[in-house]
């Protein structure tokens, strides 16, 4: 199947194990020119059309770093995948109302300025 992305920058986080590593592989195989994203990239070395970054995606950086090492390669992005599989989670703290799940417990909510996946997004 031709899903014309020949030629197309994508960009995978969360790109070097599981579902993450099968698309980076797909797209390149779909002959997209992939910037890959994820903590340890051993698994992306030697992959044709990959350019791999080690990156820690949940750092308020991270993200901004991965879509800046696709524009100084490419110069654009096409594609975003978002696929990082980790979030930083705090309890309730006093400034705002505390929400409760069924139970009566105190359900985490995220940090602020949100996470990686709106990072990504923002920065593209």
């Amino acid at each position: 199947m031709d899903l014309q992305l020949t030629g197309k920058v994508a960009v995978v986080t969360g790109a070097s194990k599981g579902i993450g590593l099968a698309i980076t592989r797909a797209l390149a195989r779909e002959g997209a020119f992939v910037v890959a994203g994820a903590r340890t990239v051993d698994a992306l070395r030697g992959l044709d059309r990959v350019t791999s970054l080690a990156v820690d995606l949940v750092a308020a950086e991270g993200p901004a770093r991965l879509v800046e090492r696709a524009l100084e390669e490419h110069g654009r992005v096409d594609v975003l995948v978002n696929n990082v599989g980790a979030v930083r989670m705090r309890l309730q703290d006093s400034s705002e109302p505390a929400t409760r799940n069924s139970h009566g417990r105190c359900r985490p909510t995220f940090s602020p300025p949100f996470g990686p996946r709106e990072r990504c997004c923002r920065r593209c």
